[in-house]
């Protein structure tokens, strides 16, 4: 084993730098997790309220084909990330059949999009809808690129868009979407 002071005076200066930039990146990744944990970054703009929602095509369960912009001008779309092993979707879940509900026959759409990876994600996301009755077709984005066009970091996510295809609110985490103030605000979708 060689000793700090047996090094030249270079190694020596390399090895604290080293050492300071490892305790450095150690600092930062224990502070804010991998999320604040980049040494180069090159992100897109994330889509804000108000803004155009992007577009996306993804496949629903029967394996047809839906793209978010087929609705623009027409009705407002209820776009929600969830996955069928999330605690808190499965909360939000009941909420979200009784909203369709109420509001899919008035022209609501909804886009639920599963981010379920693996060989067994089909047919966990069919028993999720199955079991919570929820009345829609959700999308499947197993590859997360949809989640990572909206910047979505967390489970359940939604997005509310009215009919010109514009971000109107973002909430994140599971929501009561039948209670009286949120019904209020989803109806003025139609406005």
């Amino acid at each position: 084993m060689i000793h700090f002071m047996e090094l030249s005076r270079p190694q020596r200066v390399l090895f604290l730098s080293a050492t300071g930039l490892l305790a450095l990146a150690v600092t930062l990744f224990l502070s804010k997790g991998w999320e604040g944990f980049t040494l180069f970054s090159i992100k897109e703009e994330l889509p804000k309220i108000g803004a155009i929602a992007p577009d996306f095509t993804l496949k629903d369960l029967a394996g047809n084909t839906v793209r978010l912009v087929e609705f623009r001008g027409k009705s407002p779309v209820f776009l929600n990330f969830w996955a069928s092993w999330c605690p808190a979707c499965r909360q939000e879940a009941p909420a979200n059949g009784q909203l369709h509900q109420k509001l899919g026959s008035k022209g609501l759409r909804f886009l639920a999009i599963s981010v379920d990876q693996g060989p067994t994600a089909t047919d966990e996301v069919r028993r999720f809808v199955e079991e919570f009755r929820l009345g829609f077709v959700p999308l499947l984005d197993p590859k997360h690129r949809v989640l990572d066009l909206y910047g979505v970091t967390g489970i359940p996510t939604t997005f509310l868009i009215d009919r010109n295809g514009k971000i109107v609110a973002k909430e994140v985490g599971p929501m009561n979407w039948t209670s009286p103030e949120r019904l209020k605000s989803l109806e003025g979708l139609f406005n």
